[in-house]
């Protein structure tokens, strides 16, 4: 990780089997992971179900913080793991900057342009 990383959030690390967040905690925060895999599972009652994994590049939480609602599901690392974490009200405020809006806006219109234009 170079020193550049720490400004996004702080560095943790998780083993397999470690459970990053359960479905119906509090949201707390946004993990960017940067390497490994994480599998996100919903549950409905004595029944689990897999929804997806993810791995390095991808953002995990960041629904929950945005919406300020608890988790709707539990991220258990499958690999060994390593993310910063960025805070929720840090996270809400680095959406609320500029640049990251003009990105986002840019990013949502070429996605609707692609997206009209193959249909």
């Amino acid at each position: 990780m170079s020193q550049d990383d720490s400004n996004f959030g702080k560095p943790v690390s998780f083993a397999v089997g470690d459970t990053i967040y359960s479905q119906g905690s509090e949201s707390t925060g946004v993990y960017m992971i940067l390497d490994g895999q994480v599998d996100i599972w919903r549950a409905d009652g004595e029944q689990a179900c897999h929804i997806a994994s993810i791995g390095g590049g991808e953002l995990l939480g960041e629904v929950s913080v945005i919406a300020r609602r608890n988790h709707s599901v539990t991220a258990n690392a499958s690999r060994p793991t390593n993310a910063l974490f960025n805070g929720a009200e840090a996270f809400r405020r680095s959406l609320a900057a500029p640049r990251v809006r003009h990105g986002g806006n840019t990013l949502d219109s070429r996605t609707s342009t692609r997206a009209s234009s193959t249909n």
